[in-house]
């Protein structure tokens, strides 16, 4: 009895190992296919420590004759909750000290049984980079919070033509660049008797809060 062997080309077998690969990839593309995609997660937003969605959120700013227990009152909290508060924090927030025209707000929960939701957090803004956070829920706390501040190097060139505020204005620098060289030279640099053509470089950091809010030199 006779044994045929048969030799395969080359070229054959390239054409079987593409033909191989090709059924492989239109397999795994199958199989992708069928598998549903991820959902997206929100990202959840907070205030501080407390999630966004979990309350409803009013804003305002100390108005003349405000006292923090008119405002507290004014969001529904009744008087004697608003004398333990009072006493609570006496020793870590004076309220007696809260100024015309700073922001505040307040937290209220949302899913209250109650016809009125009563305030849980009240946030007061000293400056854009420093907070109180009085926590109402539970035990009463107070917080001191300082939002991170992110430092960007930067550099100014300016020629003296008019005036130092004017000049530095007209080369799209921060006023406050000027008002601190002001500050820091004052009994070294006359800056109120500069010459035209005067010239100076300044290398500064700028301040930044949520990294886009410009917060001063």
């Amino acid at each position: 009895m006779k044994i045929y062997r048969y030799k395969l080309s080359s070229r054959l077998w390239v054409v079987l190992i593409v033909f191989f690969l090709a059924s492989c990839q239109n397999e795994t593309k199958n199989k992708s296919s069928n598998v549903a995609p991820k959902p997206k997660v929100k990202p959840v937003e907070k205030i501080f420590s407390y999630i966004k969605d979990d309350y409803i959120i009013q804003q305002d700013t100390i108005r003349k004759f405000d006292t923090f227990g008119e405002i507290m009152n004014k969001y529904h909290l009744p008087y004697a909750d608003i004398y333990k508060i009072t006493n609570k924090i006496k020793d870590s927030f004076d309220i007696k000290k809260i100024k015309l025209g700073k922001a505040y707000m307040i937290l209220s929960q949302k899913d209250s049984l109650d016809s009125l939701s009563l305030p849980k957090v009240f946030i007061y803004q000293h400056n854009p980079i420093d907070y109180t956070i009085i926590d109402l829920q539970d035990s009463i706390e107070v917080r001191k919070i300082k939002k991170p501040v992110k430092l960007v190097r930067k550099k100014a060139k300016v020629v003296i033509e008019n005036s130092l505020y004017q000049d530095i204005a007209d080369n799209n620098l921060s006023p406050k660049l000027a008002m601190e060289l002001s500050n820091i030279y004052a009994w070294t640099v006359d800056f109120f008797h500069l010459n035209k053509g005067d010239r100076f470089k300044a290398i500064y950091d700028d301040k930044y809060i949520d990294d886009s809010i410009y917060t001063g030199v």
